[in-house]
């Protein structure tokens, strides 16, 4: 038979700070690796731009600003929280949510 397809998972920004954000997906996660959408800003790539590795999110060699040796993400439930290694900073509410349809 043929290999088991994993189910796409899309990411949509929060709602936090000045309110709600863009109700389309941001990023899709296929497996552990994840994706920008036509949506994102930056458009769909076809290299993922992250790698999720248990709880925690790490840039891979295709991201814009490369490789990061820690993880920028964290991923608790379905809510992905900025970690202090982010060049944004840490924060306390979630930047992403991760949507399973």
């Amino acid at each position: 038979m043929g290999e088991e397809k994993k189910p796409v998972l899309h990411i949509y920004q929060s709602t936090y700070g000045k309110g709600p954000h863009s109700p389309t997906p941001q990023f899709e996660m296929r497996g552990n690796d994840i994706f920008t959408t036509i949506f994102h800003p930056k458009g769909a790539v076809a290299v993922p731009w992250f790698e999720r590795r248990g709880d925690k999110i790490y840039t891979t060699r295709f991201h814009p600003d490369g490789i990061q040796q820690h993880p920028i993400y964290e991923v608790r439930g379905d809510d992905i929280h900025a970690t202090a290694h982010h060049p944004e900073g840490k924060n306390p509410m979630p930047v992403f949510r991760i949507e399973r349809k």
